[in-house]
């Protein structure tokens, strides 16, 4: 009888087992549900816009393409119907890509090593982009108008959310990966990283140096490394509003505050009544200001420093040699400089910069 009690039990736990295992591989061979959509893909070469690489026929809301070479470039797939407002990574690399539209409008590239990983990135940004998408097209008919701006402004910070998000998702993808498709998103994301993950990226990726992504990089990190904490500030001679040659070297012995800026740029112009209040405060203390203007028509530069009448050196960088020097990608950008020249400061501004200024000139 005792046998006979084991004998049933031994029955059940392998039925048992093998039920659980055999639901496992149920659940791992269920295909994704497709949209039901015929229609083409275009395949741009590296830049939405840029030269066109190929199309790609989806039937019933799936689509492969033979592609015969290892180009292991990154370019990106876009149709109109499905989404007019994004396009999607692919890498073109040897073998059969493939595209899927799920039934939620979702799209998700694989077929290859690559393109599977990215595949993986989409199912989760995917989420991200159709809950922003229905937050684009909230309908406000019908609410008050105080109701309405109260909405907007969730939805606002909703979308803000979601794009913080995935740009993490593309930061992670990128510092935790070594292939290509990590590289993938490194090109759009370089202001993001640390210095010591652009180091990081730099090792990882080094067997992609003939990539144009990982060349990016480089040049990026090189710029980054010129204007580092602690590093020399590049020496420069440009213009002043009177036609006179000013250089980085005249200030050697004070503390220089270097402010990138143009005309037209709206949050440099926004910023220049508190640069004017932290002038005036330490200009008698061994402090100047030095601004560099990346405007390209002089008249414009002209016109913007007599309507903000700044007292300090008003410089101009038409052709660009101080902001590659400097690394300049987005403006305003500003920089704290030492007695020495060193940087001691970088992309400080509003409470930071007060608080920075307080540090160097105690009371």
């Amino acid at each position: 009888m005792k046998n006979l009690y084991f004998k049933i039990v031994l029955i059940f736990i392998t039925l048992l087992v093998f039920s659980c295992e055999n639901g496992k591989k149920e659940k791992e061979i269920v295909e994704d549900e497709l949209l039901d959509y015929n229609g083409y893909f275009t395949i741009y070469n590296r830049t939405l816009g840029g030269s066109q690489a190929d199309t790609l026929f989806i039937v019933n809301g799936k689509g492969t393409l033979d592609w015969k070479t290892d180009d292991g470039l990154i370019a990106n797939i876009y149709n109109q119907e499905i989404d007019k407002h994004w396009a999607h990574k692919l890498i073109l690399e040897k073998g059969i890509l493939e595209i899927k539209i799920l039934k939620d409008s979702s799209i998700i590239v694989g077929g290859t090593p690559n393109n599977e990983i990215l595949g993986n990135l989409n199912r989760k940004k995917e989420v991200l982009r159709l809950a922003s998408h229905k937050i684009f097209h909230y309908n406000y008919k019908g609410l008050s108008e105080a109701d309405s701006i109260k909405i907007a402004k969730e939805n606002s910070i909703k979308t803000l959310e979601n794009s913080k998000k995935w740009r993490k998702l593309q930061l992670d993808l990128a510092l935790e990966s070594e292939e290509l498709a990590g590289l993938t998103y490194v090109p759009f994301n370089l202001k993001y990283f640390e210095m010591n993950e652009l180091k990081t990226l730099i090792d990882n990726y080094s067997a992609f140096e003939d990539n144009p992504s990982y060349k990016s990089l480089k040049r990026f990190y090189e710029g980054a490394k010129r204007t580092a904490i602690g590093a020399q500030a590049p020496e420069f001679s440009l213009p002043n509003i009177r036609g006179k040659k000013i250089s980085l070297s005249d200030k050697k012995g004070k503390i220089v505050l270097l402010d990138f800026w143009a005309s037209w740029c709206i949050p440099c112009r926004k910023e220049i009544p508190h640069l004017k209040k932290i002038h005036k405060k330490y200009k008698d203390r061994g402090f100047e200001t030095v601004s560099i203007s990346t405007d390209k028509k002089e008249l414009d530069w002209r016109n913007a420093v007599k309507e903000e009448a700044m007292p300090w050196d008003q410089l101009l960088d038409n052709e660009n040699d101080a902001s590659k020097k400097y690394h300049i990608i987005s403006i305003p950008q500003l920089f704290i400089l030492d007695e020495n020249g060193f940087i001691i400061g970088r992309n400080v501004r509003g409470k930071s910069l007060e608080k920075k200024m307080e540090e160097l000139f105690p009371e």
